[in-house]
């Protein structure tokens, strides 16, 4: 099983933040790539800061936007500091 398989894993967002935690890059691109825009920003809004910031980089530039547009405006501030 590899570290970012979700189905034997847990769910989403835990698999996400360890992902995130051990900063295994390819892990979070992988975890995050078949989310929508919905379960991204559902997934961000559970994260710290820094792992927000860390995710958020990943993602495609179309992906990137929508998942900005969906947070509140207090989380977008958050982001945008943590980048």
């Amino acid at each position: 099983m590899s570290p970012y398989d979700v189905s034997r894993a847990g769910t989403t967002p835990a698999v996400l933040e360890r992902a995130a935690a051990r900063k295994d890059l390819a892990a979070v691109a992988a975890v995050v790539a078949p989310l929508s825009v919905h379960e991204t920003i559902d997934a961000l809004e559970r994260m710290g800061s820094r792992k927000r910031a860390l995710v958020y980089r990943l993602l495609p530039k179309d992906k990137a936007l929508a998942v900005f547009e969906g947070l509140d405006a207090p989380l977008q501030s958050e982001l945008v500091r943590g980048l």
